[in-house]
């Protein structure tokens, strides 16, 4: 599981440095399915994540 985590890191950090789905594969030697999964996972976090409120 440690190792999925870690991926998935490295995939954001990726992202975050405007990195394409695409160009993440090839440098992490993934399929691009395991990319968009990470996408998507993340996008669903943030959905789910409890709004929080300053009073």
């Amino acid at each position: 599981m440690g190792q999925f985590k870690e991926l998935d890191i490295e995939i954001q950090d990726l992202l975050a440095q405007d990195e394409t789905p695409a160009s993440i594969s090839a440098l992490l030697d993934v399929p691009v399915s395991w990319v968009y999964d990470s996408i998507h996972m993340h996008e669903l976090r943030e959905m789910l994540e409890p709004a929080t409120v300053d009073l």
